[in-house]
């Protein structure tokens, strides 16, 4: 994750907590890592099925 932008989302703090145990009781490093693989995946999903995403604005990737 070479410079990517700082995004802000809004999550209840019990659901944060709990997800951040799920994280590291199944060996992972962070949420973020975690929430990135499952919105490549969801994004990834949705264009196999022939789903469009427009190019982003600048030079960045559909990913970024």
């Amino acid at each position: 994750m070479a410079n990517t932008p700082n995004r802000v989302i809004r999550v209840p703090e019990r659901t944060w907590d709990a997800f951040g145990q799920v994280v590291a009781a199944e060996g992972g490093k962070n949420r973020t890592a975690d929430l990135i693989a499952y919105m490549e995946k969801r994004v990834n999903a949705f264009i196999r099925k022939g789903g469009v995403i427009n190019p982003p604005a600048g030079n960045q990737s559909a990913h970024d």
